[in-house]
C-alpha cells in the first residue's frame, strides 16, 4: 500500500465528497457540497495540487474539483 502525506489524504477525502455531490442524493449531496465549499479553500491554501496528487488522484482531476468549490476565493 502506498503511503501518502496529509495533503494526499485530504485529496482522497475531497474526491470522495465530490462523488457524493455528483451522486445527486438530495440531502447527502447538499451536506457534502457545504463541507467542500467550506474546506476546499482552506485545503487549497495549505496544500498545493502536486502534494495532493501524491494520493494517485490525477492532478488535472483535483484541479477541476478545487476550482469548482473555490467560488470567489480563487
Amino acid at each position: 500500500m502506498k503511503r501518502v502525506g496529509p495533503c494526499g489524504v485530504l485529496a482522497i477525502v475531497v474526491e470522495a465528497l465530490d462523488e457524493v455531490v455528483e451522486s445527486g442524493d438530495d440531502t447527502s449531496s447538499k451536506i457534502a457540497k457545504g463541507i467542500l465549499e467550506t474546506v476546499v479553500p482552506l485545503i487549497a491554501e495549505a496544500c498545493n495540487l502536486r502534494e495532493m496528487a501524491e494520493s494517485s488522484i490525477p492532478e488535472n482531476k483535483l484541479r477541476k474539483i478545487v476550482e469548482k468549490y473555490m467560488g470567489d476565493n480563487i
